[in-house]
């Protein structure tokens, strides 16, 4: 008998999971231009409840203007898509069994905004987007659209798909960490230093940036998707400067200034970049959780950071001739931080008149990074053809001291003490080498890389009884 009822419910759970699935369906499309009938990508599409507007999923069309949407249940939905350059679409989905398993929308088509048309030909200028083959061009400099922007961070929070968190973090379509390259050329960074170069580019320092979700061959295949920022190359002779600062003022003081030093000659350039950080930055985190076993728990962590960074960069760049180029950067990064952490975990019981627990925890941790980096890239004309050959040397050394103390608010008992001492060496060694050419209508390009990677470990910790 007990036999029996096990089966039964082994049948059962297999006949529910069944039913959940056929209540469920993918909904396919593919987003077309209704002028030239070519695919559009990186299109916002929305899928909403028709009763409320509940948001249901959300994607970000591929290059070629497709879309899926999965797990889908049955219900009227409201399919909203959007993009720039062109007019939203509003389309009903009915999702009514009996229904399929996918419901192929086939091309859905999107009409281009006349009002951006006209203001294109009146002005004589490039729209602030374009598509061109897999990749989403924006052009940056002069343009209106970008020119309430402060630096490239600002730029990428207005492009579609594309997410910068609070801390500056990148993250495309929700999952995806787009690597950072500069004029065609990877910048091996740590995440905090590309954050800190970003904030340095003005939108007039920018002539273009693109943003490539599939990248091809050319690239390793560790970059899942790139953005490519093309500077402005400012053919002005003689000195220039640019000075920017960033003051944020609220219980404290945080500031970021940044410095670019240019000198022109027919033949040669000079760039030098001065950047430093300093401050305190406060960041708070409190919950209130009540437990199965009734107690309520509370808990507060402030923490506070002091910045005292420096990053300098140091360019110059010679054209031999009209099919010579060779151009050195070397750059250095140095933080220097001092992070503060300050944790109470107060638990009571039901009334939370009784006290179960108090600790506090107090986390001294000063972590610093020095980054160095020298880069080397070549550039000559072949014929019909180019080459160009790319050498980096990169180090960065990581240090960091935690003092972490927890006691027992209640009777002063110190329950542990944690101490850790992190040293971390990495030494990256590059060279790249890249030739391409133009077949007919079509391009063709090959090319080869090699990279060492040396990393130093010595990691400490120490646990005491007190």
């Amino acid at each position: 008998m007990q036999a029996m009822v096990k089966n039964w419910l082994f049948v059962s759970l297999l006949l529910g999971s069944h039913l959940m699935t056929l209540g469920q369906t993918t909904v396919r499309g593919k987003v077309i231009d209704a002028s030239n009938q070519q695919g559009i990508g990186f299109v916002t599409v929305r899928l909403v409840t028709a009763r409320d507007t509940t948001p249901v999923k959300e994607q970000i069309t591929d290059s070629s203007g497709k879309f899926e949407l999965l797990h889908i249940s049955h219900g009227q939905y409201l399919l909203q898509l959007s993009s720039l350059g062109y007019q939203p679409l509003h389309k009903t989905v009915s999702l009514i069994p009996p229904v399929q398993p996918v419901m192929e929308l086939g091309s859905v088509l999107l009409t281009p905004d006349p009002n951006l048309l006209n203001e294109v030909v009146v002005n004589g200028s490039k729209p602030a987007f374009q598509r061109i083959g897999d990749r989403l061009v924006m052009n940056i400099a002069g343009n209106r659209f970008f020119k309430t922007a402060t630096n490239a961070l600002d730029i990428f929070r207005k492009v579609p798909g594309l997410e910068v968190g609070g801390d500056g973090a990148l993250l495309l379509s929700g999952r995806i960490t787009p690597a950072v390259f500069i004029d065609g050329k990877p910048v091996p960074m740590s995440p905090e230093e590309l954050q800190n170069y970003l904030t340095s580019l003005s939108p007039e320092m920018i002539e273009s940036a693109e943003l490539i979700t599939n990248p091809s061959a050319q690239y390793d295949a560790e970059h899942k998707a790139i953005i490519d920022i093309k500077l402005k190359r400012d053919k002005t002779l003689g000195w220039r400067g640019n000075l920017n600062t960033n003051i944020q003022q609220n219980a404290y003081t945080y500031v970021e200034n940044n410095f670019l030093l240019t000198y022109k000659t027919k033949k040669l350039t000079y760039t030098a970049r001065l950047g430093y950080t300093g401050g305190t930055k406060i960041y708070r985190y409190s919950a209130l959780q009540h437990h199965a076993n009734k107690n309520i728990l509370t808990t507060r962590t402030p923490i506070s950071t002091r910045h005292n960074n420096f990053n300098y960069q140091l360019d110059a760049e010679y054209l031999i001739n009209k099919d010579n180029r060779i151009e050195m950067v070397l750059r250095a990064y140095q933080v220097n931080r001092k992070a503060h952490a300050y944790n109470a975990l107060y638990t009571t019981d039901s009334s939370a008149t009784k006290v179960v627990s108090h600790t506090n925890t107090n986390n001294y941790n000063d972590p610093g990074q020095d980054n160095y980096a020298a880069n080397l890239n070549y550039i000559t004309r072949l014929g019909k053809g180019q080459l160009q050959i790319q050498g980096s040397l990169v180090g960065i050394n990581n240090r960091q001291q935690e003092d972490i103390q927890t006691r027992n608010s209640l009777t002063g008992d110190p329950l542990f003490y944690w101490k850790t001492q992190l040293k971390n060496d990495i030494f990256i060694r590059t060279v790249q080498a890249d030739l391409s050419g133009n077949i007919g209508k079509g391009k063709w390009n090959a090319g080869a890389r090699f990279a060492f990677t040396t990393t130093k470990n010595d990691l400490r910790y120490d646990t005491l009884s007190s």
